[in-house]
């Protein structure tokens, strides 16, 4: 096995994961995973970043799970967190920027704030909506 190959196979896993996006909230929650992991680089781990990369991947795996009506019994207490973590993005991690921009303003801060208003209400208005029409089928 070369290092070519391996890089390869890893690109290969990330199109066939790209792929399976289908709508608002999955691509959103992507880009906060990206932008989040991003982060992490450049100002390093914090329990902030670590638990929003965290909650990320738990509310796209109970998304898809919605989407795809499975019954899994350890999800099914679950089914609210993309909402709560929706809000999360919109409230504290939007609202919350906006606010220290009054101490300091810089335009990557402004993108930021941005972003996390559009993930944030994408991602709680989706994970309502299915939580809604998951409790209407039960």
């Amino acid at each position: 096995m070369t290092y070519a190959s391996d890089y390869g196979r890893w690109l290969h896993g990330i199109k066939i994961w790209l792929s399976g996006l289908t709508n608002r909230a999955d691509i959103m929650l992507a880009l906060v995973m990206v932008s989040t992991g991003a982060e992490m680089l450049y100002q390093g781990v914090t329990w902030t970043r670590a638990s929003v990369i965290g909650f990320a991947v738990l509310s796209l795996i109970i998304l898809r799970s919605l989407a795809q009506q499975s019954r899994h019994t350890l999800s099914q207490p679950f089914y609210y967190v993309p909402y709560l973590f929706g809000l999360y993005l919109f409230f504290i991690e939007g609202f919350f920027r906006l606010t220290q921009l009054l101490a300091s303003f810089s335009m990557i801060e402004v993108v930021q704030v941005i972003f996390y208003f559009i993930a944030g209400s994408s991602v709680a208005s989706i994970g309502y909506n299915a939580y809604l029409q998951k409790q209407k089928a039960h």
